[in-house]
């Protein structure tokens, strides 16, 4: 009896944080200079400012053919955003078109130290997302994900990136949803026997 409702209980809460009502995509781009603190090689880095995030093409989902997000082809300004893998609250953003994201966590995807001199480093933060204006902020404390990736090479630091709802899952949200499919599994084999 415990492992049927350990098992439904891990099933429903992945199902949960893996089924949305809302889902889209739009382009951020920095127009400003990225810095981060290890000019070197920023693939070893921890501290990241971004001089002055925008959002811009590639709408798609709940936000596609929203000029609003878009602005004339100018994008939504969301201005510096300062942050470190130990400060999350940094990389959260927004106006009152778009709505605000409140970044909670933030993890490092991926990095690579490349010939020539040159590096990168890919950056997801997790949070939640209420919209703005643009939809009547229909959408309130959505899971999300914005996803950056910087690159350092002989012009300086770049960056761009991709904001999501719902949230890209992190590994443990996956890994949740295995086990509990796995518990789920066995229960009902043993049931059977």
């Amino acid at each position: 009896m415990k492992l049927r409702t350990i098992a439904l209980t891990v099933v429903a809460t992945a199902v949960a944080t893996l089924t949305h009502a809302q889902n889209g995509t739009v382009g951020v781009n920095d127009n400003g200079t990225p810095t981060d603190n290890s000019p070197t090689d920023i693939s070893l880095a921890t501290t990241f400012t971004i001089a002055d995030l925008q959002s811009g093409g590639n709408l798609q989902g709940v936000f596609l053919g929203n000029a609003q997000m878009i602005n004339g082809g100018l994008g939504q300004d969301y201005g510096t955003l300062s942050f470190s893998f130990s400060n999350p609250a940094g990389l959260s953003f927004g106006n009152t078109i778009f709505g605000n994201f409140t970044c909670t966590s933030i993890i490092e995807t991926g990095h690579s130290s490349l010939n020539g001199g040159s590096s990168s480093i890919e950056i997801r933060g997790i949070g939640t997302y209420t919209s703005g204006t643009w939809d009547g902020n229909a959408i309130v404390g959505e899971s999300a994900s914005i996803d950056l990736g910087f690159v350092q090479n002989t012009i300086g630091v770049e960056d761009s990136g991709v904001f999501s709802i719902p949230a890209v899952p992190e590994p443990g949200t996956l890994a949740m949803l295995g086990m509990g499919g796995s518990a789920l599994c066995v229960y009902l084999r043993r049931r059977k026997a």
